[in-house]
Order: structure tokens, then sequence, then C-alpha cells
């Protein structure tokens, strides 16, 4: 049976036959990664279903979510929270579906090669780019 992603997840880097350079790279998210303003719920929200939002944007996943998935969440929070939840299993696949789109599962995460690492020991300051040497020409070419 195969997975909202399709297929088996990825085998460890290095242990796999297939040489050829990936076509795509990991994307790496830090584990100490927050949002800093937390969306207002699009439904009312309260209680368990308030406290299950700001859980889902604490984590580190919740970085490379847009706006237009904010809905989706806030049904997925309502969902999660219901007590119908369990007596339905298309609310059940319904909600796993969701889970995966918002990789918030370590199998969809593999699929979409999102890797949640720990932050670098040390911050390494990026050296300032200098354009000193660039004049303005004429035409908007540089010199």
């Amino acid at each position: 049976m195969r997975g909202a992603g399709g297929g088996r997840p990825r085998k460890p880097e290095g242990t796999t036959r297939h040489r050829n350079a990936p076509t795509r790279h990991d994307i790496v998210v830090y584990a100490d990664a927050r949002v800093v303003d937390v969306p207002e719920p699009p439904i009312p929200l309260q209680g368990l279903q308030l406290a299950a939002w700001k859980h889902l944007w604490a984590e580190p996943v919740a970085t490379l979510w847009s706006t237009a998935d904010v809905s989706a969440i806030a049904r997925m929070v309502a969902l999660q929270t219901s007590a119908q939840v369990f007596q339905a299993p298309g609310l059940l696949a319904e909600l796993r579906q969701l889970e995966d789109r918002f990789l918030l599962n370590p199998y969809a995460r593999a699929q979409q090669r999102i890797v949640i690492v720990d932050p670098p020991d040390e911050q390494v300051e990026a050296e300032p780019v200098r354009y000193g040497h660039l004049r303005a020409m004429p035409g908007g070419q540089t010199g």
C-alpha cells in the first residue's frame, strides 16, 4: 500500500547503489526555528483547539507554511480536537492527509527532503558584500 507521498521512504545517504547526484537538495530547518508572528485563526478556536493551534505554530516546520495554509491548518486543528474523528474512518484519512501536507510526520518530511537539524554551535557571520568597485554607467551597465 502506497502512502500519500508514494513509494518507500529514502534510504540513508551513502547506502544507496544509485550514484547520480541528487536532483533536489535537502531543505534544512533548524530545530529552534519558530514563527515569530503566529496568525490569528480564521475560525473561532477556544480551549484545547486554541492550545493545539499554538502548539502547531511552535513546530519548526511551521516556518515553511504560508499565509495560504492558515485556513487548512485551522480545519486540521478542528478535526484533531473533534471526538467525531474517531467514529468516522473518512475523517481519520482526511486528518492524516492534512498532517502529510503540512509535514507534521517524519514520513512526509522524508518524502519532501525536509531535514530538521540542531542549529550550529556558533553563528557564522557572513562577510559583508562590498560594491565600492562598481560604478554607474550610462545605459545601466556596470564597469
